[in-house]
């Protein structure tokens, strides 16, 4: 691997300003010499090129390059910590196996709309490429109205494939627009396998307009039907309070798992899309309102080995909320002015297996939905008007949860029909009153370790009986603290068998990065 440290003197003599790939970047360029020194250079596999320390100003860059899965080409900070983009601010990263690390945006807003897109132009998109140890904070276009979720701004666009967003701080959004999108409008971007992990995302306060505060949002509504692929995990959420939704999943096939979240007013929302998988994430309200879990619309999810703890929502912010529907899934054949795709589909074949909910406000079944259709709506005689989904949930199981010191009467059922939610092979302590079958009333103790609850050594008995079965979630083969679990399925997050072990969910010490200071829980 090469690196390039050459001086910004020797840079200067090159035709136009443009380096070939034995230099670094000074902070001493003008941003238009940067822009066209970064578009003419010649670099390599295994090349890097350096950044040194200093104040980029209006920094809109093209990092483009073709590297190799063993041999990338990575821009990066001299010193992490020393190298701050201000500014308008616009990165496009293309080409293959590119990696941007070490770079501080802060100061700056986006120069028109996106801050960094993974993409070389609307329609060349970035694969196998990677931003990581990066901090945006409080990037924001002040002239924007927070009160309008149309007047927004994105920070990070993902397009292409297999790219990675890893080891990032991003905090301080409080314009309108979500934090981070994964674009499903070419194909080029489907079943992307995108990876965002290990990031913090913090202190987003709650948006006037109350949509278009979203984290993370894999699709939209046009590409709710489309495979995704998308796995965030890993990350810890803090006072993220944007919306109801933190993550808004509107595609098919994503996978959240082994997330934190605290103090967020905010939810995991199967909103679009189906077949997303929920699993091993920790939500921690610490007794603050509004903070809640997953709601669950759509088909064929699995949401299992969560940990829910003080989530003080209520109706649609519930520690889990199910929630009717106003149209079935749209078909080839479907009116698509008439039953939108932005609309909520009936939530049907859903697995809610081996989760923790302890002194949580509430569980929500049956919730109603509204649909407003827009006054210019071509849907014959619908403009302007709305209809309140009246669609029950179907076949959705919850089996072997554990529900620990809840309130009298925890769930409740807000539709008139919740057949179609089967309780099985749950259980809960004795100090709460059940009005549901399915749910076997214990005396079981829990013990907190490390700040979460765990089964008791001495309640063994209650939570190994032939009665808790894998039955048919034979995939889920591991537990919260990602051991086998062994011996039969066990209640709740944890297999007694496991107790000893710490939960997997990702640790604000293992999330976003160590150079830059920001107040941490």
């Amino acid at each position: 691997m090469k690196f390039f440290h050459y001086t910004f003197l020797l840079l200067l003599a090159y035709s136009n300003s443009a380096f070939a790939a034995n230099s670094s970047v000074s902070a001493a360029m003008s941003a238009t010499d940067l822009k066209n020194a970064l578009k003419a250079a010649s670099l390599k596999a295994g090349d890097t090129v350096f950044f040194e320390n200093g104040t980029y100003t209006n920094f809109q860059v093209l990092f483009k390059a073709t590297g190799t899965a063993a041999q990338p080409v990575v821009f990066i900070a001299r010193n992490s910590g020393s190298v701050f983009c201000e500014g308008d601010i616009q990165v496009n990263i293309g080409g293959s196996y590119v990696e941007v690390n070490g770079l501080c945006f802060r100061n700056g807003k986006p120069a028109s709309g996106d801050l960094i897109l993974f993409r070389e132009s609307s329609s060349v998109f970035a694969n196998n490429c990677r931003l990581t140890n990066c901090v945006v904070d409080g990037c924001n276009n002040t002239s924007r109205n927070k009160n309008d979720s149309d007047d927004s701004e994105r920070w990070v666009m993902l397009y292409g494939k297999n790219n990675r967003v890893d080891h990032c701080y991003f905090a301080n959004k409080d314009r309108a627009g979500v934090l981070m999108m994964v674009d499903l409008s070419n194909s080029a971007s489907h079943s992307n396998a995108h990876r965002i992990d290990h990031n913090f995302f913090g202190y987003r306060e709650v948006l006037p307009a109350g949509n278009g505060g979203e984290c993370i949002r894999p699709g939209d509504s046009k590409t709710s039907q489309s495979s995704s692929g998308t796995i965030i995990e890993d990350n810890y959420f803090y006072n993220f309070d944007g919306e109801i939704e933190i993550i808004s999943l509107k595609s098919c096939d994503n996978i959240v798992r082994r997330n934190t979240f605290r103090k967020c007013k905010g939810m995991v929302v199967c909103r679009h899309g189906h077949r997303n998988i929920i699993e091993s994430n920790v939500f921690l309200g610490d007794g603050q309102s509004n903070t809640g879990g997953v709601r669950v619309i759509n088909h064929g999810h699995k949401i299992y080995n969560n940990y829910f703890e003080g989530l003080k929502g209520t109706g649609t912010r519930s520690a889990l909320c199910i929630q009717n529907g106003v149209f079935e899934t749209p078909t080839a054949q479907t009116d698509l002015e008439c039953e939108p795709l932005n609309a909520y589909v009936r939530a049907k074949d859903v697995d809610i297996a081996f989760n923790t909910f302890i002194n949580c406000a509430s569980v929500e079944l049956g919730t109603a939905s509204t649909f407003s259709y827009s006054s210019g709506s071509t849907c014959p005689g619908k403009a302007g008007t709305s209809v309140t989904g009246t669609l029950a949930p179907q076949n959705i199981k919850v089996s072997n949860n554990i529900f620990y010191n809840m309130p009298n009467a925890p769930i409740k059922a807000s539709g008139a029909d919740i057949s179609g939610v089967a309780f099985s092979n749950n259980v809960a302590n004795l100090s709460t009153s059940w009005s549901y079958g399915g749910i076997v009333k214990k005396d079981i103790r829990m013990t907190q370790t490390n700040g979460l609850y765990k089964l008791d050594a001495g309640t063994a008995a209650y939570c190994i009986p032939a009665l808790y079965s894998v039955g048919s979630f034979s995939y889920v083969t591991t537990d919260a603290t990602n051991s086998a679990r062994l011996n039969g399925n066990d209640v709740g997050a944890v297999n007694y068998e496991n107790i000893a072990k710490n939960y997997s969910a990702a640790k604000v010490s293992e999330c976003g990065v160590s150079w830059y200071s920001y107040p941490k829980p």
